[in-house]
């Protein structure tokens, strides 16, 4: 049977695991909804109002934030109407956010809250990633102020922020947000998540990935999951297409970097051309080092590096390596100057260390001397 029948057969059978993983971890999360529809039901009846209940779950232990929570630089919203025809949109200027909580946590003092707002020309909100900026930012404050704190401040700036109707979908989006991140907290802790990415099984890892995936569509409106998730999902999907490939022991070296490749296509744009640079990076990099073992001349290196990346970035590794060539010769010349004191007969000890301060102060800066203390404390660990 050959490779491509094997691949493909594979495939055909990790999908059909994923249909049976996706109905198990579905029957799982209903017993949990009944769970949470008891629950309330028994809220209504004793008449406790919506922010009690907010009240109520922030007073539950938080067991972690999202693992995957990663810097988004796509808060531009993509919005188009039924005709494909794009809507009127605009940007929520911020206004200076001053709370009945009291100044910002020291963690946040002197920074701005993350996340662009926006609203089409109805003043209705418009979804984009930037309402769960807000909600982590303030959120990265947990452990400093008080959950019902920051819940408080959400809910305050999205009211300071945006127009009524608005700020109220916005605060209904971080509700839900909400019972998410406390339905992930019941089944995920961080001391196993770090066991399992450490342990790099693919199929444990796809487990809770999807079982994370599943509980966003339940609480969470799929236009939100879509803003909110759908290039962090891609991202997981990709790594986990990574590990499998990289555990497939019948594949040779050249198949799997044919195949990582192929699965980077899967990703957003920018993230495949930062992975497509650091490939090529990485590989004139081991070109370089060749070419030096091998006796190269300095042209030589310029040549290689100005066709792969061009004459202005050749100019700057060249500069670069020059700096780089000295900074050594200093430290090798400091560190055969100091043997030298050290093993002196003639010296006492006190003038051992005059001398190795000048010698120090001489030849390096105070920025420089830093760089040398860490090099010195490795030498002396050796």
């Amino acid at each position: 049977m050959n490779k491509k029948v094997v691949l493909i057969i594979l495939a055909n059978v990790m999908c059909l695991w994923g249909i049976v993983m996706y109905v198990k971890m579905e029957m799982n999360i209903k017993m949990q909804d009944m769970q949470f529809e008891m629950e309330q039901k028994i809220a209504h009846q004793q008449k406790i109002s919506k922010d009690q209940a907010a009240k109520d779950y922030l007073s539950r232990p938080l067991a972690n934030i999202d693992h995957h929570n990663k810097p988004n630089k796509h808060n531009t919203p993509q919005v188009k109407t039924k005709k494909d025809q794009p809507k009127t949109i605009r940007y929520i200027k911020p206004k200076e956010y001053v709370s009945k909580y009291g100044p910002l946590p020291d963690v946040l003092t002197g920074t701005q809250v993350l996340g662009d707002l926006v609203i089409d020309e109805n003043n209705k909100l418009v979804v984009t990633p930037g309402i769960r900026s807000v909600i982590e930012y303030f959120m990265s404050a947990i452990g400093i102020e008080s959950l019902e704190t920051i819940a408080g401040r959400i809910q305050e700036y999205f009211e300071q922020q945006l127009p009524e109707g608005a700020a109220k979908e916005a605060n209904e989006i971080w509700n839900s947000y909400l019972i998410y991140k406390n339905r992930l907290a019941e089944v995920e802790t961080e001391e196993t998540l770090n066991d399992l990415y450490s342990s790099q099984n693919a199929e444990a890892i796809r487990d809770v990935l999807t079982r994370r995936m599943i509980l966003r569509r339940r609480y969470i409106r799929s236009d939100v999951v879509k803003a909110f998730f759908e290039e962090e999902e891609k991202y997981d999907e990709y790594n986990i297409r990574c590990i499998e490939i990289n555990e497939d022991k019948s594949l040779s070296s050249e198949e799997k970097q044919s195949l990582l490749v192929q699965a980077e296509q899967t990703l957003p744009e920018d993230i495949r051309q930062l992975r497509e640079q650091e490939r090529l990076n990485n590989s004139l990099k081991k070109q370089v080092a060749t070419l030096k073992e091998n006796g190269a001349s300095d042209e030589d290196i310029y040549n290689i590096r100005a066709q792969t990346l061009g004459e202005d970035a050749a100019k700057r590794w060249q500069a670069l390596d020059q700096e780089r060539e000295n900074w050594n010769n200093r430290v090798d010349s400091y560190f055969k100057q100091k043997k030298q004191i050290l093993s002196s007969p003639v010296l006492n000890e006190q003038t051992k260390q005059q001398r190795l301060l000048s010698l120090k102060n001489n030849s390096f800066n105070e920025m420089e001397q830093r760089r040398l203390n860490a090099l010195e404390r490795i030498h002396q660990s050796q």
